[in-house]
């Protein structure tokens, strides 16, 4: 099962993880695999969320599995014999107790702070340059997803299993926060898009996705009945008023911030393409108005506006 991916924002390069410790490197306009290693985690845990830092140079792959550990990748994007370089790793978060795999990460380029949160009632801001954890962060209930507000930085969006969104300032001392509680089932993903519009996409188990613009009120502005039941992916386009949903039922769909439905999809490309799997991750592209989508079956495959359609086997 592809546990999770991402996009490179400069080459053609698509990270994805599978359910042990692997993580493969592809070209997907060629097909071609760039490489595969090992994260070094036990297969007991999987890997959740990756980031990349120094974009623009000596580029890193920030790596979290849901043990609470992070590493830091240099030369992942090279081909053997190139070595794949371990920078560093550290426990984000306290061992969990049980077996989870909900771990998320943010990293904030900007000032170097990465943001973590697991299954624990607690959000850790860790300082990468020094090393050190700068604040714990309490919440009333566990945290299934996380992102920033990229404007400032420093605005943190949590999903929580009890049906809400929370916005925390980092800068602040104290841990008031904003409450967003239109959701009727556990928070499955959110997304804030860039630019000059900070609209906040929300997506909940039982297939409802929330629109909302943080400009305004807690009110938000639709409500699109994406899946019935069971949405179990979301990602929205930085700067395209687009977003994609993934479900249980084996469909993608694409909609607009309008919320109409723009695409639907159920089957590989081809005119004999098979059913696709459930799905369990999906990831657009920084800029181009491409996203990938990771399935059950261990089966990648990356669509684009153009209606060009890339198919990966792991």
């Amino acid at each position: 099962m592809t546990t999770c991916l991402c996009l490179h924002p400069f080459q053609s390069l698509l990270i994805v993880a599978d359910d042990t410790d692997k993580i493969s490197v592809w070209n997907y306009v060629t097909g071609e695999r760039i490489r595969k290693f090992s994260n070094g985690q036990t297969n007991k845990y999987k890997i959740t969320s990756f980031r990349f830092s120094n974009l623009h140079s000596d580029v890193l792959l920030i790596v979290g599995a849901s043990d609470g550990s992070i590493r830091v990748w240099k030369n992942f994007d090279s081909q053997p014999p190139n070595e794949v370089i371990l920078v560093t790793c550290w426990r984000a978060i306290p061992l969990p107790k049980e077996k989870s795999t909900t771990f998320n990460f943010e990293w904030q380029q900007r000032h170097g702070h990465l943001i973590a949160a697991g299954s624990q009632y607690n959000m850790y801001v860790w300082d990468c340059a020094t090393e050190l954890c700068l604040r714990d962060i309490s919440f009333e209930c566990k945290i299934t997803c996380l992102t920033s507000e990229t404007s400032s930085s420093s605005l943190l969006i949590a999903g929580c299993v009890d049906h809400k969104l929370r916005m925390y300032d980092v800068r602040a001392h104290n841990s008031k926060c904003i409450e967003f509680d239109e959701h009727k089932s556990w928070i499955v993903g959110v997304n804030v898009q860039e630019g000059n519009e900070p609209i906040m996409i929300s997506g909940s188990d039982d297939g409802d996705v929330i629109i909302w613009d943080l400009r305004k009120s807690q009110k938000s502005l639709r409500t699109v009945k994406a899946h019935n039941p069971h949405l179990m992916a979301l990602s929205a386009h930085n700067y395209s008023s687009i977003f994609v949903s993934g479900s249980s039922n084996q469909t993608i769909k694409l909609f607009g911030h309008d919320g109409k439905n723009i695409s639907v999809i159920r089957h590989h490309y081809g005119f004999m393409g098979r059913r696709i799997a459930p799905v369990s991750c999906l990831a657009f592209h920084h800029f181009d108005v491409t996203f990938a989508a990771g399935f059950t079956d261990n089966i990648v495959s990356v669509f684009s506006a153009e209606g060009s359609k890339k198919k990966i086997l792991l």
